[in-house]
């Protein structure tokens, strides 16, 4: 499998946990098409996105350019699901990750669980260290929240998305915690609140299929 792939110039990045550890040798790239993961966490938001804008404006988001890779290749590398102390080997992934974003200040970076998104914040060094069994599904939802509030586009904006909890046994409750609402869709709310943002900020946000 593929370290990476799409444009790294692209406005939107993708940023998957890790590789599968039974068929990384069988897919081609991370959030492979071919595996189900990625049409469990990231197709119902896309094409949620996807109706929003064209309903709204016409447009479409040109989603064959995007930024994919996983926070690390390999699962062994990820730390302790509780500490928050990570090796050196990591730290520099982190580290290397970090100059990567501010290379190209994507806008939009989406980050599918817990440790994907721990990974991305301590690459930028935003607020302290946390164990990655800290980022639950409600504060994912919390965190969320707050960073659509504060996007700005001329930023690097980190947005964590929710991993296979959407998809497994309790999922019902993974879309209460993190939209807030008792019979809450975590597909339909995250959706309508990047849809929203691509719409308001539609004329600097070099996202969109010309015709």
């Amino acid at each position: 499998m593929k370290r990476e792939s799409g444009n790294r110039n692209s406005s939107i990045w993708l940023i998957g946990d890790s590789s599968p550890p039974s068929w990384e040798d069988y897919l081609d790239e991370p959030l492979d098409a071919k595996h189900p993961a990625r049409h469990n966490i990231w197709t119902p938001i896309i094409d949620r996105i996807q109706r929003q804008v064209f309903i709204s404006d016409q447009r479409r988001v040109d989603d064959s350019q995007l930024y994919v890779r996983n926070a690390v290749h390999n699962q062994k590398d990820k730390p302790d699901y509780g500490t928050t102390e990570w090796c050196p080997k990591l730290l520099a992934e982190a580290d290397d990750f970090g100059k990567l974003l501010k290379k190209h200040k994507p806008p939009l970076v989406f980050t599918f669980g817990a440790f994907a998104f721990e990974f991305a914040r301590r690459s930028i060094s935003k607020g302290p260290n946390r164990r990655q069994s800290y980022w639950d599904t409600k504060k994912l939802g919390a965190e969320f929240g707050q960073r659509v509030e504060n996007f700005n586009p001329q930023k690097i904006n980190i947005f964590p998305l929710l991993h296979v909890s959407i998809a497994r046994g309790h999922f019902l409750k993974s879309h209460k915690n993190f939209t807030g609402e008792d019979n809450g869709n975590y597909f339909y709310f995250v959706a309508e609140k990047i849809g929203h943002l691509l719409l308001k900020h539609k004329c600097t946000l070099n996202i969109w299929i010309e015709p």
